[in-house]
């Protein structure tokens, strides 16, 4: 299980890290076309057009992304009751007594994979 932890923090850290090397190579593809696409600049081709725009839509939703993992990755070292103390409308006695069963569950099968 802990083995599984290292795996996820280590893949969450590589997903927060490659949009900033991506966007750093490809901020400047198309270097005197702006970032925005604007459709009265003078693009060399039609395609070009397009291609800025897949370019841009591509970079904001990279970045969507990104922020988007980056809000559930820090809600994960969040401890849970510390979530239900900021929010009032739960039973804190039903989510401990949920807590002491999963314990012994775990401790029910780790004896049972010892005795095997």
């Amino acid at each position: 299980m802990e083995i599984l932890k290292w795996h996820t923090r280590i893949t969450t850290l590589l997903w927060l890290i490659i949009p900033v090397f991506y966007t750093y190579f490809t901020i400047d593809e198309l270097e005197p076309i702006p970032f925005f696409c604007p459709e009265n600049y003078p693009y060399p081709s039609k395609n070009y057009y397009n291609i800025c725009l897949i370019r841009t839509s591509n970079l904001i939703f990279m970045w969507l992304m990104f922020f988007v993992t980056l809000c559930f990755t820090i809600r994960n070292f969040i401890p849970e009751n510390k979530i239900y103390d900021w929010f009032d409308n739960y039973d804190r006695k039903e989510h401990e007594e949920k807590e002491v069963k999963e314990e012994e569950k775990e401790e029910k099968k780790s004896q049972n994979e010892s005795v095997a």
